[in-house]
Order: C-alpha cells, then sequence, then structure tokens
C-alpha cells in the first residue's frame, strides 16, 4: 500500500534513492529524519510503500524515553526544521498555529499532566532554536 511516511524503525531503501537524495539529515538528530527522508523521496518521484503483512520487534522510546525533555525538545524543534525545509510555502501558516495552538496545548500537558517544567522549559526551548534553525531555510 503506497503512504506519505514511514516510521524510520525499519525501512527498506534502495540505493538509487540514496544516490538520488542523499542519506536521512543529520540535521535533525532526532525525530522527523524519517518523515524528511520520505518527502524528499517522494518529491524526487519515489514511492513509499507500506508492507502490512511485515513483523517487527521495535523497543520503541530508547533514544529519549517518553514525555521526556529530549522528546520534547527535538520533537519541537524539528517541527520548525521539517516545515521551513519541505514546504516553505506555508510556513507562516505553520507559524501561526504553532503559536496559536500546539504551543499552548502542549505546554498545558506538561503542566497538567505533571510532567514538569523541565519539560515545558525544553519545549520553549526548542521552538526558539527551531525558529531559529528554520530561518536559513527561509533565506
Amino acid at each position: 500500500m503506497e503512504v506519505d511516511r514511514l516510521e524510520g524503525s525499519c525501512m527498506l531503501i534502495r540505493r538509487d534513492v540514496f544516490e538520488k537524495i542523499g542519506l536521512l539529515d543529520e540535521e535533525y538528530f532526532l525525530y522527523w529524519e524519517e518523515t524528511d527522508f520520505c518527502i524528499r523521496a517522494k518529491k524526487a518521484g519515489f514511492r513509499i510503500v507500506y508492507c502490512p503483512k511485515a513483523k517487527i520487534w521495535h523497543k520503541v522510546g530508547r533514544s529519549a524515553q517518553k514525555k521526556s525533555d529530549v522528546l520534547f525538545y527535538f520533537g519541537t524543534r524539528n517541527r520548525f526544521l521539517f516545515v521551513a525545509k519541505n514546504f516553505p510555502e506555508i510556513y507562516r501558516n505553520f507559524l501561526l498555529y504553532f503559536c496559536l495552538y500546539h504551543f499552548w496545548r502542549s505546554a498545558a500537558g506538561c503542566i497538567i499532566r505533571k510532567r514538569s517544567f523541565r519539560a515545558l522549559k525544553a519545549l520553549v526551548k526548542g521552538a526558539i532554536d527551531g525558529y531559529r534553525i528554520a530561518k536559513k531555510y527561509l533565506a
């Protein structure tokens, strides 16, 4: 079945895809890198195909424990990077969405669910760093 993106935990990729679009972008470091790779592959004319009968065993969240500061930081930072890099024409709309809705929803989750103010701080730092990094793709 053809899809827009796949999770990076199990991807089989032909060599010619790497030769045409390059490797996973190291600037992401953690989170969103496989989504970026899939979008670049689709833009280059490749199909992204999901095999529903395939089975994998994956230790989810080992890079950053679920709901951790790392998740909030890189998840937020890389969201800015992804949109600026792949869809610069909608970046302003993304900023509105992020500032008016996503940020407040995530911030409330940090506080209400007692995740701590450290997670909130990571969310804010991720947004600031993401905004700074995105600028170079929008210049």
